[in-house]
């Protein structure tokens, strides 16, 4: 016979009285000898039976400690151990003592005492070109050396004064209505009376980069476009 356990066999065993099947002995010789293999077919049963109880006796153990759960498959802890979870990088501190960054700072390069200066600009090269208290145009290096120097023909107030042009520097005398145009040497280039050209009072001018002037008209609130070349407004 076999036995059963949780709907598995366990093991077979043979419990059951086999007939012995003797040739030549008496009747009472067959019982007798029946009867020892019916005694040692009961021994088998016995010890059987004890056998299967300590092979599941011994599988207690391994039911007692098994692991409930399942780790996942990212897990490398030991069966028995849960998973150690990695905790989260806290926020960085940043030094107390560090200045606080401050965007778009200006850095100081160098400093220059001007005498009295009306206006000031500075070309691509670092020349630094500036109108003084008698509305003269000085030239000075980077080192505040002077350079050249321009004298109007006649006196006048220098509102707007741009070099960062490449050809020419602008000038322009906001009381005279006058725009000058300089090279690089303070040589004059060309002189526009623009009270010739525009019906208002120009309030600022400007030099483009195409060589092209912009005028703000303050008597007319508009912007206008004019050409230094041709001498016509655009």
């Amino acid at each position: 016979t076999s036995i059963w356990v949780n709907g598995s066999i366990i093991a077979p065993m043979a419990c059951m009285t086999v007939p012995l099947w003797l040739c030549g002995n008496t009747r009472g010789e067959r019982r007798v000898k029946s009867e020892e293999s019916r005694g040692k077919s009961s021994l088998q049963c016995k010890l059987a039976l004890v056998g299967l109880l300590f092979f599941n006796s011994s599988l207690l153990p391994l039911n007692a400690y098994a692991q409930a759960t399942v780790p996942s498959a990212a897990s490398v802890a030991p069966a028995a151990g849960v998973a150690p979870v990695e905790a989260a990088p806290g926020p960085k501190t940043l030094n107390p003592n560090a200045p606080a960054p401050v965007s778009g700072a200006w850095v100081l390069v160098k400093s220059l005492t001007l005498p009295n200066a009306s206006a000031a600009s500075v070309d691509r090269r670092g020349t630094l070109y500036l109108a003084d208290k008698d509305n003269n145009l000085r030239q000075l290096t980077t080192a505040g050396q002077p350079l050249n120097t321009y004298s109007p023909a006649q006196p006048g107030h220098v509102s707007v004064l741009e070099a960062w042009n490449q050809n020419s520097v602008l000038v322009f005398y906001d009381d005279r209505q006058q725009v000058l145009l300089l090279d690089r040497f303070l040589a004059p280039l060309s002189e526009i009376r623009l009270a010739d050209y525009v019906d208002g009072t120009v309030r600022t001018a400007t030099l483009a980069p195409d060589g092209l002037l912009w005028l703000l008209d303050e008597s007319n609130l508009v912007l206008r476009e004019f050409d230094p070349q041709a001498l016509r407004l655009v």
